[in-house]
């Protein structure tokens, strides 16, 4: 058995380790996708000898959405167990008719439709999760948590061994039996289940541009005939017909349809009354196999040469476009005749047509004998004509009809489709595709693979937009179209997100304000009109909108439909798209996704509107072609052949060749490439395919001599190939002998030794095909001398060992003693303590009876790390590794830091001459361990990267709060199959690197609500405390999950610099408790500051004042224990500025108010009325305060005193012989207590005094100390009247 023989084993066993572990490996189980009841698997059947799985899109999905989903297939009594297939290795049978459904080529040993047996199908999304699921025969390899599929999973129970299975409706329906196959044998794909036979093939498409081209590639083209014009039809141009031309298509076999059919057209009569006519206006024409007419009546009639089919008279109007179709299935044994999409005619048929070699009619009829029939000429216009060889649904006719019209659009002034690949470049531009108004990319503008319509602009952040370089005037009517994609996910900046604005500023497109749902509304002429449509209740996902300026108003479009208009209508030059020239509270991007910017100076109508929506929701150019397929990835610069320079006629010589993506190949290009190789002899053929940018091929070649070896590929290099030969040279020339050393190195691991690796002496036998040992060396000890070169890379420090012995780097090398069997066999023990790729080169030189002999022999192999070294550090040198959730150190999340990669052997030796492009990701195991795992951003490292072994990259960032552990990864390093990982220790630990403070809008509750006023020095409290929604956020401001538990640091002593400010006068906040505000955690990152005003908070009453509006501010700073604050710090509620404060619910004012008791003097024998009144300063005196009907006092608050006993006004007091009772009204009424005493029927007095130390803002400086303490006090006398007032002069006058 020679060394490849062992290698084969060797194998060999690997696979069936990977087979069986497959086997017994559970299966995943998948949550739903986003794309549940977007997509189904929709058929499997046979086709001749190959195997097919259907999928079928119920919505409109990009490719590039749905090429990165598999399907993966289990099937009974498979003993290869479960396999992949990729979408993106599906294709689409027939773009035109049915661009939703794509098919995939499987292996038939996947699919088991056996009456018996049994299978399961999962679709998934990029993401692994399930889209679809089928088990057949109640077959359950795999599972799905899924419970939110719409349409059957489930086949039930096969009553046979079908050809196929479907679902009946397409898409959505139960699953039954395909029957018997088509005429072709081939089953029901590419078409509606229930209504084929055979698959459906376009046989001719006139879309009548200027002449009779057949669109449908088939080449049916035809030729017009008399006199004939194109114009502007109803899809572009189409043919208009007077009577004295027609269109006519040379006969052949496609157009011989017997059993299955569909035509159709859009005609235009001008008129169905032509003197002298046949009656029968003929539109298309086979003649007896197939012919259609428009009667003098206004009936549409199919005619064939066995029957006929008439609608009602007067359905076809002349002077009106009208879309007709005629579809025959034999197999359905049904005619049908549709006008604008709604079946108008049908009858039982089910015979074959009758066939015949005449030409195709377009406008006219054949002649009974042979010719043109003038007589039932066309007259008008026709239009998109298509002939079909199969029966279409109704919903494929209501498709077709509905095609968007392109030539309905008038030329843009500017169209920027933001296909380009990325925008970081300094300058970087999009691309106007009108040529004159390229616009410059500013703040960081991504380039988005998945736009609507190729790619998309990515503006996420508030300072991300485009500006023109030569602008675009806009000064009239205009129209403005593009894509967005909702939900908006960044407030950062100005609660304002423009569209777009012109030069100077004053004019803004559109804008929506985020803090009313997205609201829309216009800016020009520097005034503002606010819409009543809102963004925020759009689905999420793309959507269309345009604008249209006209008259001085702006309408608004969304999704084809008007919603909205305002009255006014920016003007002037756009220079800002996705942005504004005014700044209010910050940036005012747009900060959603843009696609397809189109300006027009003309305003669309609702036919343009559609139009437009149609052709780009399809993926379309405004021509109606489809967007080419945007390249943006890493392309081929050359491919380098590495191979040994010498080889054996008698075996078959192993060559590396690589898809190099850049000139010193440290990166491979690992898409499948389609590689030819030469010379021919390639083992497996000389056209090959390249999988993960690497492989090893085997060229046999008999004849002894030098060959050049040279390989091209689909796709293309950019630059001529590179060959890597043993010497490190660049030589493409590999040297075939007929005798020597036949040995292979295994790919292994440094720092180990590779032993018991077989070397042969060999020789061709007679045939030359096939090597046989020497036996002049067998049972002989020989002197072989060993060298080895570097590879790559091409130099290093370490050198080869060899049975234990350093071998020298260079011819003529280094001699070891072999030891060869009776099969002129030996062995090597090899190491090699560094990483790289080597050759070893062998060579003998006979002497004496051997003198003349030379045997030669060489072997590329790669040696790579045992693992990688992986280390994160805040500066290149202090460790980032706390793997707790409190102390030093700790990162914010989001900023970037070093990560160093090193390749090393088992004992941490660092291999110097390792370099790879390496993979960067952020695993398990991570803290919080009931959180959320975070992104790592930055890297990959590429293989530039390396010195010396070692990487240090400075961009890295993680996305979460906690610790994480970085997995780094290197697969297939240099082509050898080989992966090389490793991971580090906990690196941490990770806070956030701020906080978004969204504080409400509180408000304080008036204490005389229903007066509008509060008095100085008496408390108000909140009727809608202030609350602070704190969210924990990264640098880039996604929001840290995982900022919850122990590792939430946010508490009311971390808090700082709370305070309250009043614009006028001094605030009493002695009430409010210790510890406001009480902090809440939600979870997810998201806490809850919320504030107290306690017992309540008072204006202080000091020296008097005029009334006043109290604007209250309240401040805080938003601090947690590690000092990571909220970016708006101090956040703040109101602003003590004039107008400005927190709110009250009923008024703000303030007012100085005291309660005054006035003397009262008054007839034993009456009531008494005491005054007992509210009152205020305003500015110059006080005076009643009529406001105050809230006040309360209680009798028990006023104490009663007669001079001998003392009691509260609820106990009647004595007054001489008599006693007297007080009442009072409460609250206030007008200011005014209305005290009173009853009459006592004797003289006396009653002092009163006013107890207000629960009321005590009412007290006043009675007693003139300077302190506002002193209660009201009066005397109530009874029993006198009160004197006259002093007079000091009185003058009467009598006549």
């Amino acid at each position: 058995m020679d060394n490849f023989d062992k290698v084969l084993i060797r194998l060999f066993t690997s696979y069936l380790l990977v087979w069986c572990c497959l086997l017994v490996q559970p299966a995943q189980a998948d949550d739903c996708s986003d794309y549940v009841n977007k997509a189904t698997i929709n058929e499997i059947y046979d086709l001749g000898s190959e195997t097919w799985v259907e999928v079928r899109l119920l919505e409109p999905l990009d490719s590039s959405v749905y090429e990165n989903w598999s399907l993966r297939l289990c099937a009974k009594n498979n003993n290869a167990g479960c396999h992949d297939y990729s979408l993106s290795f599906g294709e689409i049978l027939y773009q035109e008719i049915y661009p939703d459904w794509i098919r995939v080529n499987v292996n038939s040993a996947d699919v088991n439709l056996q009456k018996n047996g049994g299978m399961d199908i999962v679709l998934r999304d990029q993401g692994g999760q399930a889209v679809d699921y089928l088990s057949v025969n109640d077959y359950h390899a795999q599972s799905t948590n899924c419970l939110s599929f719409k349409y059957p999973t489930a086949t039930g129970q096969l009553h046979s061994s079908p050809k196929g299975i479907y679902r009946d409706p397409d898409g959505k329906g139960p699953w039954v039996e395909l029957g018997s196959p088509g005429a072709n044998g081939e089953p029901t794909e590419g078409y509606d289940n229930d209504d084929q036979s055979g698959p459906i093939e376009l046989v001719a498409y006139y879309a009548l541009e200027g002449d009779v081209t057949d669109s449908s590639g088939n080449g049916h083209t035809g030729t017009s005939q008399g006199t004939v014009t194109y114009g502007r039809a109803k899809v572009c141009d189409g043919v208009y017909l007077a009577g004295s031309g027609f269109l006519q298509v040379p006969d052949n076999d496609d157009f011989d349809i017997a059993d299955e059919l569909t035509v159709m057209a859009w005609v235009h009569p001008d008129s169905l009354s032509v003197a002298g006519h046949d009656n029968l206006y003929s539109f298309l024409s086979k003649d007896t196999n197939y012919e259609f007419h428009v009667q003098s009546n206004g009936s549409i009639m199919w005619w064939w040469g066995s029957g006929s089919l008439t609608t009602s008279a007067g359905l076809i109007q002349p002077g009106v476009w009208q879309h007709v179709a005629f579809v025959y299935s034999r197999a359905a044994g049904q005619m049908r005749i549709y006008l604008n999409g709604s079946q108008v005619a049908s009858r039982p048929f089910s015979a074959s047509l009758p066939l015949n070699s005449d030409p195709f009619y377009i406008g006219s009829d054949k002649a009974t004998g042979g010719g043109e029939m003038s007589g039932r000429r066309f007259y008008g216009a026709i239009d998109e004509v298509r002939v079909y060889s199969g029966a279409l649904s109704t919903s494929q006719i209501s498709d077709l009809m509905n095609q968007a019209d392109p030539c309905a659009l008038p030329a843009p002034l500017a169209e920027w489709r933001f296909d380009e690949c990325n925008y970081t470049a300094a300058g970087a531009l999009a691309v106007d595709t009108q040529g004159s108004h390229a616009a410059v990319a500013q703040g960081g503008v991504a380039s988005e693979a998945s736009g609507k319509v190729g790619r998309a602009a990515e503006l996420d952040q508030s300072t991300e937009s485009f500006i023109t370089g030569n602008d675009v005037p806009m000064n009239g009517d205009w129209s403005v179209s593009t894509w967005f994609r909702m939900p908006f996910t960044n407030v950062d900046g100005s609660r304002y997100h423009v569209l777009g604005a012109m030069a100077g500023g004053g004019h803004d497109l559109l804008w929506l304000d985020s803090r009313n749902n997205y609201r829309w509304g216009g800016w020009a002429n520097s005034s503002i009109a606010t819409g009543s449509f809102r963004f925020g209740t759009l689905a999420d996902g793309w959507h269309h909108l345009v604008l249209l300026g006209q008259g001085g108003t702006t309408l608004l479009y969304v999704d084809g439909s008007y919603r909205d208009q305002v009255p006014l209508q920016a003007q002037g030059n756009l220079h800002y798209l996705g942005t504004s020239f005014e700044i209010s509270g910050g940036e005012e991007g747009f900060r959603a996704p843009l696609d397809e910017f189109i300006v027009f100076d003309e305003v669309l109508d609702q036919t343009q509107i559609d139009s437009l929506y149609q052709l780009q929701s399809q993926g379309r150019n405004l021509d109606g072609s489809l967007r080419a397929e945007i390249f943006c990835g890493t392309t081929i610069d050359h491919f380098e052949i590495i191979h040994d320079g010498s080889a054996l006629t008698c075996a078959a010589e192993a060559v590396t060749v690589r898809a190099c993506t850049d000139a010193d190949c440290n990166s491979l290009y690992t898409d499948p490439v389609t590689i030819t190789l030469s010379p021919s002899g390639w083992v497996g053929g000389d056209v090959q395919t390249l999988n993960g940018g690497s492989g090893v091929f085997r060229l046999r070649h008999t004849t002894p001599g030098s060959v050049t070896l040279a390989a091209t590929g689909n796709p293309s290099a950019a630059q001529s190939q590179q060959c890597v030969n043993s010497g490190g040279s660049a030589s493409c020339d590999l040297v075939f002998h007929e005798a020597g050393f036949l040995f292979e190195v295994p790919d292994h691991t440094a720092c180990t030794t590779e032993a018991d690796i077989t070397i042969a002496a060999v020789r061709a036998d007679a045939t030359g095909e096939h090597c046989i040992g020497d036996y002049s060396f067998a049972n002989t000890t020989r002197q072989v001398n060993f060298w080895s070169d570097y590879q790559q890379p091409a130099s290093g420090t370490q050198a080869l060992q060899i049975n234990g012995s350093t071998i020298n780097g260079a011819s003529p090398g280094t001699p070891v003693d072999l030891v060869f069997d009776s099969q002129a066999e030996s062995s090597l023990d090899i190491r090699y303590d560094d990483a790289g790729r080597l050759n070893l080169s062998a060579y003998f030189a006979g002497s004496g009876d051997e003198a003349g002999l030379v045997m030669t022999g060489s072997d590329s192999f790669i040696v790579a790390p045992e693992r990688l070294r992986v280390a994160a550090t805040t500066d290149g040198t202090t460790p980032l590794d706390n793997n707790s959730f409190s102390g030093a150190p700790f990162w914010a999340a989001g900023e970037d830091f070093f990560v160093e990669v090193a390749g090393v052997c088992s004992d941490g030796t660092v291999t110097e001459n390792f370099s790879a492009d390496t993979t960067l990701t952020a695993m398990a195991p991570f803290t919080p361990a009931t959180g959320i795992l975070g992104t790592l951003t930055g890297g990959p490292l590429s293989a530039v990267d390396y010195s010396s072994g070692l990487a240090l990259v400075d961009d890295i960032s993680y996305s979460e709060v906690g610790t994480v552990t970085i997995g780094a990864e290197v697969l297939n390093y240099l082509g050898s199959d080989l992966d090389v990982t490793g991971n580090s220790d906990p690196v941490g630990r990770f806070t956030p690197h701020h906080f978004l403070a969204s504080p409400n809008t509180p408000q304080f509750g008036t204490a005389c609500n229903s007066g509008g006023f509060t008095y100085l020095g008496q408390s108000f409290d909140y009727v809608m405390a202030p609350v602070i929604t704190v969210t924990a956020q990264n640098l880039q401001n996604g929001v840290t999950q995982n900022y919850a538990g122990d590792w939430w640091k946010l508490s009311s002593g971390t808090l700082s610099g709370k305070s309250y400010d009043a614009a006028t006068g001094s605030i009493d906040v002695s009430q409010v408790p210790a510890g406001d505000p009480s902090v809440t955690e939600l979870g997810g990152g998201v806490g809850l500051l919320t504030f107290s005003a306690g017992s309540g908070l008072r204006m202080d009453r000091g020296a008097f004042m005029a009334p006043y509006d109290a604007d209250i501010s309240l401040e805080i700073n938003v601090v947690d224990g590690d000092a990571i604050a909220a970016t708006s710090n101090p956040v703040r509620f109101g602003e003590a500025s004039a107008g400005n404060g927190i709110s009250f619910d009923n008024g703000k004012e303030m007012r100085w108010g005291r309660l005054i008791l006035n003397n009262a003097y008054g007839s034993e024998l009456l009531d008494l009325a005491m005054p007992l009144r509210a009152e205020y300063y305003n500015g110059t005196a006080f005076v009643l305060n009529s406001d105050d009907n809230c006040t309360s006092l209680d009798l028990t608050q006023l104490s009663l005193n007669n001079g001998v006993t003392q009691v509260t006004a609820n106990i009647p007091i004595a007054v001489g012989t008599g006693s007297s009772s007080a009442s009072l009204l409460s609250p206030l009424l007008v200011g005014d207590a209305n005290l009173r005493f009853s009459a006592p029927g004797d003289d006396g007095f009653i002092d009163v005094t006013v107890d207000l130390s629960s009321l005590d803002w009412l007290r006043f400086d009675w007693d003139g100390d300077g302190s506002h303490d002193d209660d009201p006090k009066g005397r109530a006398t009874f029993g006198i009247f009160r004197g006259r007032p002093n007079v000091i002069y009185l003058r009467e006058t009598y006549r």
